[in-house]
């Protein structure tokens, strides 16, 4: 686990056992490969990897791997600064996963969101959290309906419009209340309280007070 050179090692020494490996193992390995790589930070190299898997898994049509794959890609670009490729990987696993709901489908609409924040690009950015928060409550995932509600949070804080914001923000924090989410609960209410600044200083040391209480149970701090 600590040694990359030992690990890349030992999976091409896997790969020579057996030179009549199929398709999926295949995969499998320049998966495991890239994603050693893209561990160590070896952006390019751990593309490389990921899109010689993605020309098998191309032809096999085996849906779940293609998203897994295409979202790890988009993920690589992302990293690498490229918002537009991001993006483009994103919408590929959106439209071939939409129909189903299911946790591919919700990863590539959170990452279109945030390339649309990242690119100020606000009401498409809408658009699309309005599409995951009805598959948030479609599936009745709390979770992904609070990640939903947290982009629309972030949205109208982007724009200015801090009264909105913290309107969203309430609600995420009364979804992540009731789960089992108490540091995802203590950074909320900081980002509340640097919401409220401006605002209302007792509102703003009471979010604080809240956030750094829940941080010091938790032994953060």
């Amino acid at each position: 686990m600590d040694d990359s050179e030992k690990a890349l090692e030992y999976i091409e020494l896997i790969g020579s056992i057996d030179n009549n490996y199929s398709p999926t193992q295949e995969v499998e390995m320049l998966v495991l490969k890239a994603k050693k790589l893209l561990s160590e930070g070896k952006y390019l190299d751990s593309k490389n990897y990921f899109t010689k898997a993605l020309k098998i898994i191309e032809k096999e049509e085996n849906k779940d791997k293609l998203a897994q794959v295409y979202l790890t890609v988009g993920k690589i670009y992302g990293e690498m600064g490229d918002n537009e490729k991001l993006l483009q990987y994103s919408e590929k696993v959106y439209d071939l996963k939409k129909s189903d709901s299911d946790e591919y489908m919700m990863d590539s609409l959170f990452n279109i969101i945030e390339s649309y924040i990242d690119s100020n690009n606000f009401e498409q950015a809408k658009k699309y959290s309005k599409l995951a928060l009805a598959a948030a409550i479609k599936t009745k995932s709390k979770y992904d309906e609070f990640r939903a509600l947290k982009y629309y949070c972030d949205i109208y804080k982007y724009k200015g419009e801090t009264e909105i914001s913290i309107e969203y923000l309430l609600k995420c924090i009364d979804i992540v209340s009731a789960l089992d989410k108490e540091e995802v609960l203590g950074n909320l209410y900081i980002e509340l309280g640097q919401l409220y600044s401006g605002i209302s200083k007792d509102k703003e040391l009471e979010c604080y007070q809240k956030g750094v209480t829940i941080f010091k149970n938790l032994e953060i701090i």
